[in-house]
């Protein structure tokens, strides 16, 4: 009882002091922690390779900062490299074909594109919060050089501001990593949406996805849709409506015209020996046109879906 009385009571005071208390450690190193990275809400890609340069030793990768006070002190550290690797290789592979991990220059020139990431912490640090406690603050700034062929193409560059974690008294570490974890995949995240929206960088528009009917006929970027099996120029869901009206008349003229030559068997006075012609003409053409409009209406939903679903390259 009395070691967590000394708990909650060394929590007023900044981390620091948690040493006297032996609630803190001298060095606490932020642990590597898995945060995914939000969907890029960007509609394009880029459809090629590209290598994410990340070297170990690279003495960029490695963050340590002392804070000292006059009760001692609290070194604060971190694998930088791990933390890129895990939040810019999510990213990235959201808007290009592929990302592989490349630890020197020289392979990842190989590759049509080479991404050289370096992540500058700002802050990592445990402090207090009034009515929360004790928090971890992480601030990060990264910046990607986009190489191709040797020469730089573009440079992207996001600042994360503050991302702060409340504190588990049995997990600093754990708790340090996550806000560290947090911040790298928001800056990541911003980074690789300026990239694949960049001129510099010539991303090409996804394919669009049909989830339901409802939004084959909301008005789009389409912009290679089908017609009969070849492929035409569309832009707006308007021109899917017109395709099936336009199949629904075609068979429903169809239908309609086998109908009226049935119904012409008969004369059309339903008392002479041809009346038995003349009703089922009469009714097959009424049905004929009906079936003919409803497998029009369907065959141009089916040749529209195809269309939004494929690629007619």
């Amino acid at each position: 009882m009395k070691e967590h009385s000394t708990f909650r009571l060394s929590c007023l005071f900044p981390p620091a002091i948690l040493l006297l208390s032996g609630c803190a450690l001298p060095t606490i190193r932020a642990v590597t922690t898995r945060v995914p990275v939000e969907k890029i809400d960007a509609n394009r890609r880029i459809h090629s390779v590209a290598a994410l340069l990340v070297i170990p030793s690279d003495p960029a990768n490695t963050y340590l900062k002392t804070y000292k006070t006059i009760w001692g002190k609290t070194d604060y550290t971190c694998d930088v490299g791990a933390f890129v690797e895990d939040g810019f290789l999510q990213a990235f592979s959201q808007v290009f074909d592929r990302v592989e991990v490349v630890r020197t220059e020289e392979s990842g020139r190989e590759y049509p594109y080479l991404l050289k990431p370096m992540l500058a912490v700002n802050r990592l640090i445990f402090e207090q919060r009034f009515m929360r406690g004790l928090v971890a603050v992480s601030d990060v700034t990264g910046k990607v050089d986009v190489t191709s062929k040797g020469a730089v193409v573009a440079v992207f560059s996001a600042n994360s501001s503050l991302v702060e974690v409340t504190a588990d008294a049995s997990n600093f570490e754990g708790m340090l990593g996550l806000s560290m974890a947090k911040a790298t995949a928001k800056v990541s995240q911003q980074i690789s949406h300026d990239l694949v929206l960049s001129p510099a960088m010539g991303g090409a528009p996804m394919a669009i996805e049909v989830p339901g009917a409802a939004s084959r006929f909301a008005d789009s970027t389409a912009t290679m849709p089908c017609s009969i099996g070849k492929c035409y120029l569309k832009t707006t869901g308007k021109e899917v409506l017109a395709d099936s009206f336009l199949g629904a008349v075609v068979f429903g003229a169809i239908g309609y015209g086998i109908g009226y030559i049935f119904y012409g068997l008969g004369d059309g006075s339903y008392n002479s020996p041809a009346d038995s012609a003349a009703h089922a003409g009469e009714a097959f053409a009424l049905v004929g046109a009906g079936a003919g409009a409803s497998y029009g209406t369907w065959w141009g939903l089916i040749q529209s879906d195809k269309c939004w679903s494929q690629d007619c390259r």
